[in-house]
């Protein structure tokens, strides 16, 4: 079907992205005039200008900073009825835009596409991966339609945009190989961590607070990463090699790269976190997202369920 008629904020969200009128009318493909007239009919309908022009582009005014968010949204909306409309004429179709974390990654999210495949082939899941605090601001800009990772306590104030839906509990341990030095041992004071080197992750913000609240908490200082990494694969590919020590999900210690790898028995160092889903409030949910929403709840059930 032909796409719904949006130039005014289409234009206005591409000069935005482009800093100027002339980039953005190239690569939209239409006459410069057409986007200065598109800019010139928002902002005589906010009744204030909307960009300052500089000698070299554009730049937003609080206006259309303003402006910037709800056009997001309103673009987006656009998409969903296109989606909607040729799902009900020609069957179900659409892409949907996921954004994941590590465990969602290897765990749950494969097997909810693969479900949601099954009976809507013609779906296109695009699936980004990040953390909670990367992934969470692109999903209330219009950019995901789901975010899957680790919550944080704060997420589960009253939010008027986005939900925070809790699917399972997520333990951080301690990780090391089995020839580490405090791994053949019975029992260590907690300061003894702190003369191995650590690996930390590299944007996982609420994993390193946990870490350094768990050191001030002991009255010892938080570690001194040797390395940042935001690889799962080249965390646990370290930690065999040498008598490295990090923080993370206990569940890491079952995947094939953690052969070798053992969990350092130390009740401080346990800690449980909620870890779930999170989609916007605002607008409207397209049927195909709504179905792989199903599906990721049914993929956690499954997993819990042979668990036990």
């Amino acid at each position: 079907m032909p796409s719904l008629s949006r130039f005014p904020l289409s234009h206005f969200l591409a000069v935005v992205k482009h800093g100027g009128i002339g980039k953005a009318a190239t690569v939209l493909g239409v006459a410069q005039p057409a986007v200065t007239k598109s800019i010139q009919r928002l902002e005589e309908r906010c009744g204030a200008s909307l960009f300052e022009r500089l000698p070299r582009g554009m730049r937003l005014t609080a206006v259309g900073e303003a402006l910037v968010r709800h056009a997001q949204l309103i673009e987006m909306e656009y998409r969903n009825a296109e989606v909607e409309i040729a799902a009900l004429i020609g069957g179900q179709r659409g892409t949907i835009n996921v954004g994941a974390g590590p465990t969602w990654l290897r765990r749950y999210l494969p097997r909810a596409i693969a479900r949601l495949h099954a009976t809507q082939p013609n779906v296109v899941v695009r699936v980004h991966t990040g953390t909670h605090d990367l992934l969470i601001p692109a999903l209330r800009e219009g950019h995901l339609d789901l975010v899957l990772s680790a919550l944080r306590p704060q997420d589960f104030l009253v939010d008027d945009e986005i939900t925070h839906e809790s699917l399972v509990q997520d333990a951080l341990v301690l990780i090391a190989r089995e020839e580490h030095p405090l791994a053949r041992r019975n029992g260590f004071e907690p300061a003894e961590l702190l003369d191995f080197p650590w690996i930390v992750p590299l944007s996982d913000i609420q994993n390193r607070d946990i870490l350094k609240a768990t050191f001030r908490r002991l009255g010892l200082p938080k570690p001194k990463p040797a390395v940042e990494a935001a690889s799962v694969t080249i965390t646990l590919s370290l930690l065999r090699e040498a008598d490295y020590l990090c923080f993370q999900a206990a569940h890491y210690l079952f995947s094939p790269e953690a052969a070798g790898l053992v969990k350092l028995d130390m009740s401080t160092f346990s800690w449980q976190r909620d870890a779930g889903v999170s989609y916007r409030n605002t607008g409207t949910m397209i049927s195909a997202t709504r179905l792989l929403l199903d599906e990721l709840r049914l993929a956690v059930d499954h997993h819990i369920s042979l668990s036990i």
